[in-house]
């Protein structure tokens, strides 16, 4: 009896789940707006998600960054920077893309049946990488096993994903890696005077 009655339950707790989502996503956009300049999609990009997306439409938004920033929002979206588009390769842009998807789709947000958090996902096979600086995104430790096994399951899922849309599978942190190295400065050549 407990059973039927738990399952007769549960829609109406997915839709408020659903609903809740959808709110907070709502209010995260505005807050990231507030930060950053949205800016139109390219159809490229937007193509390109769609592509490795397996469960459904992803929403991606880019915003206006001179950084490489790339994150997932309750509801599916994933937000990318303009820096991240125009210094990845299409390869390396398909990777982030799918690991962030799979953040998305696979509402890895939700820390407990009550709450929904936003975290900046970078991905690696160590873990987490919290990146940014930004003291509004620490979060707390207590939570630190499951974001670490959101992460090996967003690098697993992530490169099926990409090996059905035809890309290679590689691992995220290396090209975050590299994109963040700073440029050096040109060598001068040294000058022989006698």
């Amino acid at each position: 009896m407990r059973r039927l009655i738990v399952l007769m339950l549960l829609p109406g707790l997915f839709a408020w789940a659903t609903e809740k989502e959808d709110a907070l996503a709502r209010h995260l956009l505005q807050q990231l707006g507030q930060k950053y300049k949205i800016v139109e999609t390219p159809d490229a990009v937007a193509a390109l998600a769609q592509s490795l997306s397996v469960q459904g439409a992803i929403d991606v938004k880019t915003i206006e960054s001179d950084q490489p920033l790339a994150n997932s929002l309750p509801a599916g979206i994933v937000y990318i920077s303009t820096a991240l588009i125009q210094s990845a390769t299409t390869a390396e842009l398909a990777a982030i893309l799918a690991h962030q998807i799979v953040h998305a789709t696979e509402r890895h947000g939700q820390i407990t049946g009550r709450a929904s958090i936003p975290l900046v996902f970078m991905g690696s096979s160590g873990g987490i990488c919290m990146w940014g600086g930004d003291p509004a995104l620490l979060v707390p430790l207590s939570i630190k096993p499951r974001l670490i096994a959101n992460e090996a399951d967003a690098d697993l899922l992530a490169a099926h994903y990409l090996e059905r849309a035809g890309y290679e599978a590689v691992e995220v942190q290396p090209i975050f890696d590299r994109l963040l190295r700073p440029t050096p400065a040109p060598r001068k050549t040294p000058t022989l005077t006698r």
